[in-house]
C-alpha cells in the first residue's frame, strides 16, 4: 500500500506573509511557532470566509496540545509544537496528512473508513472550493471551481472550512453541531487587542485554557475525552453519533465524511453522504464555542443577510442577552481593544453574505466594559438609542418617503412603484456609520438630557438628507414634482416636530 501523502506536521505546505511582504512557506507546526512568537502572519491562500475556520482551528488545536503537556505557553519551538501535536494522535502521523491510501486510518479532517473501500463514495472532485462552505449555485458573486490548479494548502484550508462550519446541505449532508440550526451560522465574536493573527491567537488560546474548567463543569465533557474527531471511524449511521459527554471541551468537529485522493499527479476529494450528524442531543447548538455568543434559550447567535449591523453589534457589546468567553474583555486586550465580528450567513439553500465588523474601544470608554454594572448601563443607553433611530425612520422618514412616492398624495395608498425601503435602507446604513461614536461621547454627556437631545438631531439630519436624496433621485411625473417634494417635506417637517419636539429649539428661538 502506499505512503501517506503530504504531511502537515512536517512539509511547508502553508504560504505565509508578514507586514513586509516577506513570504515563506511553513509547516503547521512552523505556523503555531510562529504565532506563539508574536510575529504578524497573513495566510496568503486563505480565502476571506475560511479566515475564522482557520484560526478558531489553530486555537483549539494549540490549547489541546498544551493542555494535554500541561503546559500554557503558546511561545514554543517548531521542534516542540510538533512534538505536542503527535502527541495528541498517540504519535501517529496519518492523522496529519492529506492523503492516506490505508482507509483504516484517519487522514487531516478525514474519518477512517470502517467499509475499507470507497466503491459508495462520490467521484472524484478535483476543486477544493466546491466542496467549501459557500454555497455558489447561481454562479454569480462568487463563481465555483476557481482554483484551477489547487495546492496542498487550498486543500487543507478547505477541509477546514468544511469540517467546522458548514450547516444542513440536504439529505445526507448534515452540519456542525456548534450552531442553532441546520441553516444557522457558527459565528466569530470576541474582543481583541487588535485585528492582527498573532496577537489575536496569543489571547485565544489563554481565554480557552482558563475557560476550560467552566466548560466541564457547565456541559459535561470528559477531560480526556475525543478531541480530533476526525480520527475517530465513522460509518454516518445514527448508532456512532457522538454526544458532548465523550467529547473534549476543544474538540474539533468533523461532519462529512470526505477522503482525498492523489491520481494523475493532483489531488481530489470523494464524499459519501450520512444517515446523521456526527453530534447528537445538543439544543440549539450550545457547546461552550468560545467565539460563538449564547442567548438565554441556549441558542447560538445566527445572523442573517443584514449581518452586525449596529442594533445586533451594540447587543453583543452590552453582553445582556449574549454570553460567550470571548465577549468578556482581558487584560491582553490592551488599552483601545477592538470587537471582531465575523459569520458566514447562511440559509435554506443560499449563502446570506459573509459579514465582518470592527469597532474600536476608545481608551476613555475600556474600564465600562470591564465593570459588569457599568455595561448593563451603556447597554441600557444604547438600546434606548437604537429605539430612537428605529422612531424617527418610522414616524418621520417613512410617511415622508411615502408622501413623496405617492406624487404628494397623502391619503394614497396604493402599491408604490418603488419602494422606501431603498431610501430607509440607506437611512440605516447612515446610523450606522455614527451610532457607536455618538454612544461613547453621550456616555461622557454630562447631561443626559442634552445627549438626547443631540442624538435626535443628528437622527433628524440623517433622515431629511436621506429625504433630500429621494427627491433627487425618484422617478415622477413633471407636473408633480413640486407637489410632491413640497408635500414630503411638509409631512417630514411637521412629524419630526410633532414626535421628537425636544430636538427643536422653544418656539420663538431660532436654530441660531
Amino acid at each position: 500500500m502506499a505512503d501517506p501523502l503530504f504531511d502537515i506536521l512536517t512539509e511547508d505546505v502553508f504560504t505565509v506573509e508578514d507586514l513586509a511582504g516577506t513570504r515563506a512557506k511553513l509547516s503547521l507546526p512552523g505556523v503555531l511557532a510562529r504565532l506563539g512568537a508574536g510575529t504578524d502572519t497573513e495566510f496568503c491562500a486563505l480565502q476571506a470566509h475560511q479566515q475564522h475556520p482557520w484560526f478558531a482551528f489553530l486555537v483549539q488545536v494549540a490549547a489541546l496540545a498544551l493542555h494535554r503537556a500541561g503546559e500554557t505557553s503558546p511561545a514554543q519551538s517548531e521542534a516542540r509544537w510538533r512534538e505536542l501535536l503527535l502527541a495528541l494522535t498517540n504519535g501517529a502521523r496519518e492523522p496529519w496528512c492529506l492523503v492516506v491510501p490505508d482507509l483504516s486510518k484517519p487522514a487531516f479532517f478525514q474519518p477512517p473508513v470502517p467499509e475499507g473501500k470507497l466503491d459508495d463514495f462520490q467521484d472524484p472532485n478535483p476543486c477544493p472550493d466546491t466542496r467549501d462552505v459557500v454555497i455558489m449555485t447561481r454562479n454569480h458573486d462568487q463563481k465555483a471551481a476557481r482554483v484551477h490548479h489547487p495546492r496542498p494548502e487550498h486543500w487543507a484550508y478547505s477541509l477546514v472550512s468544511v469540517q467546522t462550519m458548514d450547516g444542513y446541505r440536504g439529505v445526507g449532508n448534515h452540519g456542525v453541531a456548534r450552531m442553532k440550526g441546520g441553516y444557522g451560522s457558527r459565528p466569530g465574536v470576541s474582543f481583541a487587542p487588535d485585528a492582527r493573527w498573532a496577537g489575536r491567537f496569543l489571547r485565544d488560546v489563554a481565554m480557552l485554557l482558563e475557560s476550560r474548567p467552566a466548560l466541564l463543569e457547565k456541559y459535561g465533557y470528559a477531560d480526556h475525552g475525543h478531541a480530533l474527531l476526525w480520527r475517530l471511524p465513522w460509518d454516518g449511521k445514527p448508532e456512532s453519533a457522538l454526544g458532548l459527554r465523550d467529547c473534549d471541551p476543544f474538540f474539533i468537529e468533523t461532519c462529512r465524511r470526505f477522503r482525498l485522493v492523489f491520481q494523475q499527479g493532483s489531488l481530489a476529494s470523494r464524499f459519501r453522504p450520512t444517515a446523521t450528524g456526527r453530534l447528537k442531543g445538543i439544543e440549539g447548538g450550545a457547546t461552550g464555542d468560545p467565539w460563538a455568543p449564547v442567548d438565554a434559550d441556549a441558542g447560538v447567535l445566527t445572523i442573517g443577510e443584514r449581518g452586525f449591523d449596529y442594533r445586533k453589534t451594540q447587543e453583543l457589546l452590552a453582553a445582556q442577552d449574549w454570553e460567550a468567553p470571548g465577549l468578556e474583555l482581558r487584560p491582553e486586550d490592551g488599552k483601545e481593544p477592538v470587537f471582531l465580528a465575523r459569520v458566514l450567513a447562511r440559509g435554506q439553500g443560499k449563502t446570506a453574505g459573509l459579514h465582518e465588523r470592527a469597532v474600536r474601544i476608545p481608551p476613555r470608554m475600556r474600564a465600562t466594559f470591564g465593570a459588569r454594572a457599568q455595561r448593563d448601563r451603556l447597554g441600557i443607553l444604547s438600546r434606548a438609542r437604537v429605539e430612537r433611530a428605529g422612531e424617527v425612520q418610522k414616524k418621520a422618514l417613512y410617511p415622508a418617503l411615502k408622501t413623496l412616492l405617492n406624487a404628494g398624495d397623502t391619503g394614497s395608498n396604493r402599491d408604490l412603484k418603488d419602494k422606501p425601503s431603498r431610501w430607509t435602507e440607506r437611512y440605516d446604513r447612515s446610523v450606522d456609520a455614527c451610532f457607536f461614536d455618538q454612544l461613547w461621547d453621550a456616555w461622557e454627556a454630562p447631561s443626559p438630557q442634552e445627549a438626547e437631545a443631540s442624538w435626535l438631531k443628528a437622527l433628524i439630519a440623517i433622515a431629511r438628507g436621506v429625504l433630500a436624496q429621494a427627491q433627487d433621485e425618484v422617478a415622477l411625473p413633471t407636473q408633480h414634482r413640486m407637489r410632491a417634494f413640497a408635500a414630503s417635506e411638509r409631512v417630514f417637517e411637521g412629524s419630526a416636530r410633532k414626535n421628537f419636539p425636544e430636538a427643536f429649539p422653544p418656539k420663538g428661538e431660532s436654530n441660531g
